[in-house]
């Protein structure tokens, strides 16, 4: 509920592939059925509640993000990231306001993101407390920022398919 319609893009005719990704020789077939948390079980975590706060993209972003780095370490690197963090520092978007895939992974890829034990999610009333750079909300926890490597855009169902079976949940946003 805090994405801008007019950033959406309207997706009834979306391709089932497209030019830029046609499937390979060795690619397997797409399978009728997959679910993420049967193949990766130890690192999908579950649902945030956003409460009172137009933050769905700071929860759908972190998470994302926490997943893949569980996932492609093979769960040795399994922690769960901050919404709060973004709700309070991405500049780009607009705190419980909303904010927008695009200008969320751009600063998930320049300014990186904290832990939840770091700073745990404070906006729920709608109210967004001011962002710290420096320390953790219990002064004990380590202050470090994680860094996504890039993100990128996919133009057909299929290509969204395999993204996600290859390497874990993607992110999206549509009106509700």
């Amino acid at each position: 509920l805090g994405i801008d319609p007019s950033k959406l893009k309207n997706t009834s005719d979306f391709p089932e592939e497209d030019n830029d990704y046609a499937p390979q020789e060795n690619d397997e077939p797409l399978p009728e059925f997959f679910d993420a948390r049967e193949k990766w079980t130890d690192c999908i975590k579950g649902i945030g509640d956003q409460q009172s706060c137009g933050s769905c993209f700071a929860f759908s972003s972190s998470a994302v993000l926490s997943d893949r780095f569980c996932i492609h370490s093979r769960g040795e690197f399994n922690i769960t990231l901050s919404p709060q963090d973004l709700v309070s520092c991405d500049i780009l978007d607009q705190g419980c306001n909303g904010g927008f895939p695009f200008t969320t992974w751009t600063y998930l890829v320049a300014q990186g993101i904290i832990t939840e034990e770091c700073r745990p999610y404070t906006s729920g009333s709608g109210t967004v407390e001011k962002c710290d750079r420096k320390s953790c909300s219990d002064g004990v926890t380590k202050y470090r920022r994680y860094k996504a490597r890039d993100y990128a855009f996919f133009l057909s169902i299929n290509s969204i398919k395999r993204e996600i079976m290859n390497n874990g949940p993607i992110q999206t946003s549509f009106l509700a």
